[in-house]
């Protein structure tokens, strides 16, 4: 991933979760809309997505995803569309949604449904993806989606624990 991507990813990032930052983001994207047809699919794409990943398991929901989450899934998403990222040779591309996928543990790749494997394959599942740390015990799989793109990672039972915890009791997130 290049610097102008990352940088961008910031951007865009601090522009969807930034309260402050709101009326910008009105400004920018006002009498801005996009294609009916594009919205449409890139809702089917995140139906599919969530339809697929139950198959494979359930997803226990912990809440609004920490914030190491949530930018490697912008860095991913916009690194994606302006073509910084190694694609499966399905060539998935922004264009044309369909269901894709990222890793955090595996930066710089998206695959298609189809080639999710290669990620499955490349990901040490007893590696944590907040703490750095290779534990004895299997990693649990978290996941978040944003537009057609499902990030996923892994965290080990005490960072899952620890993200739980930090929950506050009326459900809101802890002020990052």
């Amino acid at each position: 991933m290049s610097i102008e991507g990352d940088a961008l990813a910031m951007v865009v990032d601090r522009l969807l979760h930034d309260e402050r930052m709101r009326p910008l983001l009105d400004t920018i994207l006002g009498g801005f809309e996009q294609p009916t047809g594009l919205v449409d699919q890139i809702d089917a794409a995140q139906g599919d997505a969530t339809r697929f990943l139950d198959r494979l398991g359930p997803a226990e929901q912990v809440g609004l995803a920490p914030a190491w989450v949530r930018m490697a899934a912008v860095k991913a998403l916009t690194n994606w569309a302006i073509g910084d990222v190694r694609v499966c040779v399905h060539r998935p591309h922004p264009d044309r949604p369909e269901p894709v996928y990222a890793a955090v543990s595996v930066p710089g790749v998206i695959t298609c449904q189809r080639c999710m494997n290669l990620l499955l394959f490349s990901v040490d599942l007893r590696h944590c993806d907040q703490c750095q740390e290779t534990t004895t015990r299997l990693c649990l799989t978290g996941m978040m989606q944003i537009s057609a793109l499902t990030l996923l990672f892994l965290v080990c039972h005490a960072c899952a624990a620890k993200l739980q915890q930090d929950e506050k009791p009326d459900g809101k997130p802890p002020a990052e």
